[in-house]
């Protein structure tokens, strides 16, 4: 074979080995290590400082393709979506689809103390305003009824227009939400898991 010949074949190598990466990257599926998306994740929540035994189940029901995107259905426990359907990016944050738009709903790359938008838009009586981002704390420990978490991340979305409208997230690695709080109303916390087929109980 000449040395044109193998320069060439070279070439079709390095192409083809450049378009299969390409292939498998936009294949992947980035699961964020603090909101694990897989199918038949389930997380069950109690009320806390509440005498009340039922628990609240948020789960991923099921998944999607759009675009070369994996979205995913996060459901209560008949199936029914209370929201959008939501996709990892390739740095793990989260984002929410509504229509043909995406809104960066949880922002893990911010250093404690930073604010960022979200851009969907919330009504409240008669207008609709956006929620700003604090980023309250990362890196901290959490004590919730299914145990003690690690490196935890925690959110508080504010509309500083409205008041006790804040809504309080934080985030295990390697499990997702483990509280939610509800300015003003209630506070549920992680009582068991079973995230990417791992039991998660005190």
């Amino acid at each position: 074979m000449s040395i044109k010949s193998l320069k060439y074949v070279s070439i079709v190598i390095a192409f083809l080995l450049i378009s299969c990466s390409e292939l498998f990257e936009s294949e992947k599926d980035y699961s964020s290590i603090y909101f694990p998306l897989e199918e038949g994740n389930i997380w069950y929540y109690c009320r806390l400082n509440a005498d009340s035994n039922n628990l609240i189940i948020r789960k991923v029901n099921d998944s999607f393709r759009r675009n070369d995107k994996i979205y995913y259905h996060w459901t209560d426990e008949e199936g029914s979506s209370f929201g959008y359907p939501i996709r990892a990016d390739q740095n793990g944050n989260i984002l929410l689809l509504e229509g043909s738009e995406e809104y960066l709903w949880f922002d893990f790359s911010q250093d404690s103390g930073s604010i960022y938008q979200f851009g969907q838009e919330a009504q409240f009586g008669d207008k609709d305003y956006n929620y700003t981002v604090h980023v309250l704390s990362k890196n901290v420990t959490i004590d919730v009824p299914a145990g003690t978490f690690y490196g935890c991340m925690t959110f508080l979305f504010d509309i500083p227009q409205v008041c006790d409208e804040e809504i309080y997230y934080a985030f295990a690695p390697h499990v997702g939400i483990i509280y939610i709080g509800y300015d003003g109303w209630y506070s549920i916390g992680l009582k068991k898991a079973v995230v990417n087929g791992n039991s998660i109980e005190k």
